[in-house]
């Protein structure tokens, strides 16, 4: 990268270009890459000036030899494959990621079936955007969502009953999204047990996995 022709080097026969040409190719890069590497905490650059290139050519007003321009180019590909390979502090095992939903899923059965709406709907993106969709009718938004259950399920002459989640299948779409597949039943105090499928699309929002849609089905 520092090198050219002797011929164009003003009387220099060894070949390289003297530092403070070399370094308007190879300084950048550099305090970009320390920069990042600042950023993510390697302990080795934390002492490193702030401003590389300065650094560099403030030491560098002799002509650097053979060895100089090696060690120079081998501490930018260091530096570089540093910040390559840094893991990322803000990925979540997809494993991790499942489990929380799963928990989310685990604590609204919980919350139905101690007849508490609104710790069931605890699980929802609480935003006029969420949307509910069962059968051919479309709910929009978390309040309309809960006063539909509670028009259907704890109005006068209806009932919760007992509510289980089954077959769950979650697929991570993403660091922060989820799609679920899974089968719910419910057993009301009369004996009759309604049930069907539903598929959700989860968020992964500051305060936690959220569902923003649910599509519900019940059987015929």
């Amino acid at each position: 990268m520092a090198r050219t022709k002797a011929g164009d080097l003003s009387g220099r026969d060894d070949g390289l270009l003297p530092v403070d040409q070399a370094l308007q190719f190879v300084a950048p890069p550099v305090q970009d890459t320390i920069d990042k590497i600042k950023r993510f905490g390697i302990p080795f650059l934390k002492d490193l000036p702030t401003d590389a290139s300065r650094g560099f050519q403030k030491h560098g007003e002799e002509r650097m030899n053979h060895t100089a321009h090696v060690g120079l180019l081998t501490l930018v590909g260091l530096v570089a494959t540093c910040v390559m390979t840094q893991p990322s502090q803000q990925n979540t095992p997809p494993e991790d990621s499942k489990n929380a939903i799963e928990r989310v899923l685990r604590t609204q059965q919980d919350a139905w079936n101690h007849h508490d709406l609104d710790a069931f709907m605890a699980g929802y993106w609480n935003s006029p955007d969420l949307t509910f969709f069962s059968g051919a009718k479309q709910t929009a938004g978390w309040q309309a969502t809960l006063d539909r259950y509670r028009a259907t399920y704890a109005s006068p002459g209806h009932e919760m009953g007992t509510l289980d989640f089954s077959a769950l299948r979650i697929e991570m779409l993403g660091p922060d999204a989820a799609f679920v597949r899974g089968a719910w039943h419910l057993t009301l105090p009369d004996g009759k047990t309604p049930h069907g499928l539903f598929t959700l699309t989860f968020r992964k929002f500051p305060n936690g996995w959220k569902i923003i849609h649910d599509h519900t089905s019940a059987a015929e």
